[in-house]
């Protein structure tokens, strides 16, 4: 009995943790609702629009299937965790298996926004740069008013809920 519930204290400080990082490269934003381009003050020629267009459609694809790949993790976990006897081994093999996908997700947003700064010159990775807490691969932050989104708290407001991210 005592070894199941230190089990369920360290899977939920996991979870924790992990939800936290997966609501930093979960980019669910706003630019699609809103019908605006963060690249829209880029300035951006023609052939620059095209490819950067290219790479933010083969990083949402990426992302989904990132995406997809975690939840099918956690209902695997959940699933070891639902059983008569726990068996520690696979919970813990399970839950670094979603660290390990986390990670590889959070790496990939990040080699999406290198490809796109590889197309722009000096001035346009200058704004994009400093753009950068509100794009990511295309897609807008939305704080809102009263914050409640990561990185809402680096523009002086801070996120009110973390919840649903």
């Amino acid at each position: 009995m005592r070894k199941k519930f230190i089990a369920t204290l360290f899977i939920i400080a996991a979870f924790s943790g992990m939800s936290y990082v997966s609501a930093i490269a979960d980019t669910k934003k706003g630019c699609e609702k809103k019908g605006d381009s963060c690249t829209a003050n880029l300035k951006l020629t023609k052939e620059q629009k095209t490819k950067v267009e290219d790479i933010q459609t083969e990083c949402k694809k990426v992302k989904i299937q990132a995406a997809a790949d975690i939840k099918i993790a956690r209902i695997d976990l959940n699933s070891l965790l639902k059983k008569d006897t726990i068996d520690n081994a696979a919970v813990d093999a399970k839950v670094n298996e979603i660290g390990d996908l986390i990670k590889k997700s959070l790496k990939s947003k990040y080699e999406c926004k290198v490809k796109i700064l590889s197309v722009l010159d000096a001035e346009q990775k200058k704004v994009y740069l400093e753009s950068s807490d509100d794009c990511s691969e295309g897609e807008h932050h939305d704080c809102g008013e009263k914050g409640g989104k990561m990185g809402c708290e680096k523009k002086g407001k801070k996120p009110s809920d973390t919840k649903g991210m």
